[in-house]
């Protein structure tokens, strides 16, 4: 059993966020145009996110995101901040925390298409835009991590 994923009996689970930013320092994210995979609404913005697998660390499990979402490689920086929320599994309450990584881009690949992510156009996104559309976006809103980013980690 993975000890990071949330269940009916342990409901706490964790996640990786990436903040992945290129050399203009504009930000990689996910924009779906129709609903998601997670059921997003139309017109959607999401850092990358990615779930531990078993005896897998917390920096592994980002640099496999990034591979397998965006065919990208890029270098840890720094951890840069979590948010919480919680999403219902068969009548149970599950807490999600998410745990934001700081990555500078190192290389693009081809995208693969067999992700189930692939139905996501990547964009890189200017950070003050991004924050502001974020920001429109209810329970999902990632702003406050970028907006940490800005503030204390990029130059």
């Amino acid at each position: 059993m993975n000890p990071y994923i949330g269940t009916k009996k342990y409901p706490h689970h964790i996640s990786v966020g990436v903040v992945l930013v290129n050399d203009k320092n504009e930000v990689a994210c996910h924009f779906y145009e129709e609903p998601g995979i997670r059921n997003y609404p139309k017109n959607f913005y999401t850092l990358l996110h990615e779930s531990p697998e078993e005896n897998e660390t917390l920096e592994q499990t980002a640099t496999r995101g990034l591979r397998e979402e965006y065919s990208m490689t890029g270098t840890f920086d720094r951890y840069a901040g979590s948010l919480v929320s919680w999403f219902d599994l068969e009548g149970v309450r599950v807490e999600r925390t998410v745990l934001y990584f700081l990555y500078k881009l190192t290389s693009i690949g081809e995208r693969d298409l067999t992700d189930p992510e692939s139905i996501s156009e990547i964009k890189w996104m200017n950070i003050d835009e991004l924050i502001s559309i974020m920001k429109t976006q209810g329970e999902d809103d990632e702003s406050k991590i970028l907006e940490d980013v800005k503030k204390f980690y990029l130059k």
